[in-house]
């Protein structure tokens, strides 16, 4: 959007002021070397295409810019020291090893089977 913005303007000021290096009293020069003064290198059709280019480069300039004071305004957090300590000073119950498979059937909802030592109790889950 601010590409556009940029765009529009500095077309629209050229289309308002009107400069000699791209136009004759009432219309456009065209293409080309000569002396005559209908012809120019910079004609308004080369003049929008190079301004396009300009524009979006300059909102992209812009856009980073914005980008990097943003970041720069973030509050930096202290890094976590012991990331492997455990949540609570209580030791928690290791579950018996063991898995869920699930059980084949044709209708209903399916069911799942405990293979292993015990199922684990409602406490064991609770702590997984």
């Amino acid at each position: 959007m601010l590409a556009f913005g940029i765009y529009i303007i500095g077309v629209a000021a050229v289309l308002y002021f009107r400069p000699q290096l791209m136009f004759r009293e009432n219309s456009w020069k065209e293409f080309g070397l000569g002396s005559s003064g209908i012809r120019t290198v910079f004609p308004f059709w080369l003049f929008t295409f190079v301004w396009a280019i300009i524009s979006y480069a300059a909102a992209t300039v812009g856009n980073l810019y914005i980008a990097k004071l943003a970041m720069l305004s973030v509050p930096t957090h202290k890094p976590i020291e012991n990331i492997a300590a455990p949540v609570s000073a209580t030791p928690q119950p290791t579950p018996a090893p063991g898995y869920y498979i699930v059980q084949p059937q044709t209708t209903g909802a399916p069911k799942f089977v405990y293979f292993g030592t015990s199922p684990p109790s409602f406490g064991d889950l609770a702590h997984a």
